[in-house]
């Protein structure tokens, strides 16, 4: 009581709160981060992961400074808002939401959120989704998380192009932040090759990498023309390019990625012009038009021989299709990259269907357990 008789509210002791829930321990490292802000932002003790911010005494005001907190230090913070803080019934609740909001923004999926294996990173070949993926990680589901990854021409940074280094940074920075115990697998498959020897690189001294598979990687075959053409018919085929180019859609594009290309590699371009016995598509950029793929696919082309490989010293395993082996293009041979453990021919598969043949997955499955006991 104050001097006038009244209750003096500022001598009250703070509230404490306490939850009712049953108390059970947050688990993985998004939720005891969180744990750790709720912690200190509410003044309490102990947040279990079955929790409610507000019943622990948040309020608008304080769901601000956790908001700030969580955006400094929670992959995918930087996503969060007010909403939703106020519609996540628990702790468990508001790191489910920020998993998604952080895979969404890498173009990950999370195949398996489950097991206690070393998580396994499925990168993509050009011009395929995750799907690819499914029964790899359905094979795996009991074992450990399998996360993949949509491949860039499927995202909003569709015409950045097949950039390894800044599309591996993006793939490295999500392992980083999601790898359990600082443990992660990788297979790349195709193109995806490419991308998982540069994430390789990225993530040295990052996490522990304790396993890398290669499925299926041919060579990048360099855009060379076949034959030397006349003046006339370089004229021709010039005269012909700026005709296809002043009718398409895509115009700007193609300037960008001709203005790229040194002069063997336009000589390629010419050439085709002339003599592939059909015309350059004009079908726009739409997603799934035939323009949009070929400059997909030169595009690759193109930064993929600009792509200095350089050695690493991770061990690999080797998966190739032994209708591959058949076919023109040459397979990447990765004993001039890395130590090769094991290289494993796959009967009966083509290099579409290898990723979910069921002894690529089989042999896959054990490589991941010898690998994890050995560690």
């Amino acid at each position: 009581m104050n001097a006038n008789g009244k209750v003096d509210r500022k001598a009250l002791p703070a509230p404490e709160f306490t939850s009712e829930r049953a108390y059970e321990a947050p688990q993985g490292e998004v939720e005891q981060t969180l744990a750790s802000i709720w912690a200190e932002v509410l003044a309490v003790a102990r947040v279990g992961r079955n929790d409610n911010f507000f019943e622990l005494g948040g309020d608008s005001i304080i769901s601000l400074k956790l908001i700030a907190r969580i955006r400094e230090s929670v992959p995918g913070g930087s996503w969060l808002s007010l909403i939703d803080v106020m519609q996540s019934g628990s702790l468990r609740d508001l790191a489910a939401r920020l998993r998604q909001k952080f895979e969404q923004e890498h173009n990950a999926v999370c195949f398996n959120a489950t097991g206690s294996g070393t998580p396994l990173y499925c990168l993509p070949g050009l011009m395929v989704n995750s799907r690819e993926f499914l029964p790899l990680a359905q094979a795996l589901q009991d074992d450990r998380p399998v996360y993949g990854f949509a491949c860039h021409v499927f995202t909003r940074k569709r015409w950045r192009g097949f950039d390894v280094q800044a599309i591996a940074a993006e793939y490295a920075d999500f392992i980083a932040a999601t790898a359990l115990q600082g443990r992660c697998a990788l297979l790349g498959w195709s193109s995806g090759g490419d991308l998982a020897f540069e994430v390789v690189r990225q993530l040295q001294g990052r996490v522990e990498i304790e396993f890398v598979g290669m499925v299926d990687v041919f060579e990048n075959t360099a855009l060379r023309a076949t034959r030397t053409l006349t003046d006339v018919q370089r004229r021709q085929a010039e005269e012909a390019l700026a005709a296809w180019l002043a009718r398409s859609q895509m115009a700007d594009r193609w300037h960008e990625l001709l203005a790229r290309m040194g002069g063997s590699e336009r000589a390629y371009v010419l050439e085709e012009m002339l003599f592939a016995g059909r015309e350059f598509p004009l079908d726009g950029p739409g997603e799934e038009s035939l323009e949009c793929e070929m400059w997909i696919r030169l595009d690759k082309r193109l930064r993929a021989e600009q792509y200095a490989y350089g050695r690493i010293d991770v061990p690999m395993h080797v998966f190739l299709a032994d209708a591959s082996l058949q076919e023109r293009g040459v397979l990447r041979n990765w004993s001039d990259s890395a130590p090769v453990l094991s290289s494993e021919i796959v009967p009966d598969a083509d290099h579409l269907s290898i990723i979910r043949h069921p002894q690529m997955l089989a042999s896959l499955r054990q490589h991941l357990a010898r690998t994890e006991v050995l560690a």
